[in-house]
């Protein structure tokens, strides 16, 4: 039996008195109030065998069940409570000032090596602030495209891994200011929610009041509450009236090429993710030097998904002086 997180599943291999799914589910016990089921197999095959002597045939059967946890009513726009548990780190830098920035994490098609690198970033660092620039969840299920029905993650369960990401980052770096810049998969969830409102009664319920709040992704991350500055896709932020904070919105062909049209768009330096690639674009005019920076991504490289793709991983770390 295995009913971790969101799905699970029951299965016997090879019984004699266990025939169909109701026996399986009334055998282990599973609560039918908490989970429903979705998918069931059972075959059966003749043993030959002796009983006491006797030769017999036991006729055996293997059944497997595949569940779901129910959603409650209550529980579908539920904010996540991220546990922030204080950790020891490294004792913090003296002298400039450091920012950490990093994108398209794409829970849950993340890399755990890859983060563990940037863990291990921060801890060094100690920064003063940490950007994430979105595309952190893959938002998958909620996607105009079609989805591979043998390999699926929940919404629900790709806002939990997105949590705890990002409560770990808040626990490692606890006296930092930190921004989430949302990117263009959350913002699949808008997308989703207007063509739900094209319904006029349901576009009637929606405007309730604090129900829009209950669709931002601060509240279901649960980030708001840990004090992160969101920033709604397709918007920027301008740091110290310096630097264009963004996910990106442009993708070229080649490294690089992304950065100079995101630079061509704002005219100022800035750093963005989105074309899952690493790249710059440097230019001098009489307003001084400028350069726009393309971040890479953090999640797998996954040619499961794109053929030879194109991707460089990656994250970056600035440093600023007093005057930033």
């Amino acid at each position: 039996m295995d009913l971790e997180g969101d799905t699970g599943s029951i299965f016997v291999y090879a019984s004699e008195r266990i025939t169909n799914a109701d026996a399986l589910l009334e055998k282990s016990g599973v609560d039918l109030d908490d989970w429903e089921t979705t998918n069931q197999k059972i075959s059966t095959w003749q043993v030959p065998m002796k009983v006491e002597g006797t030769p017999t045939i036991v006729q055996c059967y293997y059944v497997s069940v595949s569940l779901r946890r129910r959603q409650k009513p209550h529980e579908v726009l539920r904010s996540v409570i991220i546990q922030v548990t204080p950790r020891s780190v490294s004792e913090a830098r003296t002298g400039a000032f450091t920012s950490v920035h990093y994108s398209d994490v794409h829970f849950p098609y993340q890399d755990p090596r890859a983060i563990d690198i940037l863990f291990q970033v921060l801890d060094l660092t100690q920064p003063g602030l940490v950007v994430d620039h979105g595309d952190t969840m893959d938002c998958e299920q909620i996607s105009k495209y079609p989805k591979d029905p043998w390999d699926r993650t929940s919404l629900n369960e790709e806002i939990r891994m997105t949590s705890g990401f990002l409560g770990e980052i808040h626990a490692m770096t606890p006296d930092a200011e930190h921004i989430w810049c949302e990117g263009n998969h959350e913002e699949r969830l808008k997308r989703v929610v207007w063509a739900a409102a094209e319904s006029r009664a349901l576009g009637e319920v929606l405007t309730l009041p604090g129900m829009k709040e209950k669709f931002e992704w601060g509240h279901l991350l649960g980030i708001d509450a840990l004090g992160w500055e969101v920033i709604p896709y397709p918007r920027h932020k301008l740091l110290y009236d310096k630097v264009i904070l963004a996910h990106g919105a442009t993708v070229r062909r080649d490294s690089g090429t992304s950065a100079r049209a995101e630079y061509k768009k704002y005219g100022k330096s800035g750093l963005s993710g989105h074309t899952h690639r690493r790249g710059s674009f440097h230019h001098r005019d009489y307003n001084g030097t400028h350069t726009w920076y393309e971040l890479g991504m953090l999640g797998r490289i996954r040619e499961d998904y794109v053929d030879h793709a194109d991707w460089q991983q990656g994250l970056m770390v600035i440093t600023w002086n007093d005057e930033r």
